[in-house]
């Protein structure tokens, strides 16, 4: 784990590095989509996701945090 990181042009310390959140993380992949399709308005971009089958990280975190509960509490 890093103490020091260098972001962009600024530089921001802190005790230990944050976790990114999902919602960044949806951010990152959304942008990607208007780049790819050359377009920036949110219902073209959530259309090519629905289309091709991909999902937003926040939506796979939450799958995959219920499916881990289930089986966990199946197991007791």
């Amino acid at each position: 784990m890093s103490f020091y990181y260098y972001h962009y042009h600024y530089h921001c310390y802190s005790l230990r590095e944050q976790p990114i959140i999902a919602t960044e993380k949806d951010f990152v992949i959304n942008r990607f989509f208007m780049k790819l399709f050359n377009t920036n308005i949110m219902d073209t971009v959530k259309f090519y996701q629905d289309q091709f089958g991909f999902e937003l990280p926040s939506v796979l975190i939450v799958k995959r945090r219920d499916k881990f509960l289930a089986r966990y509490n199946s197991s007791n």
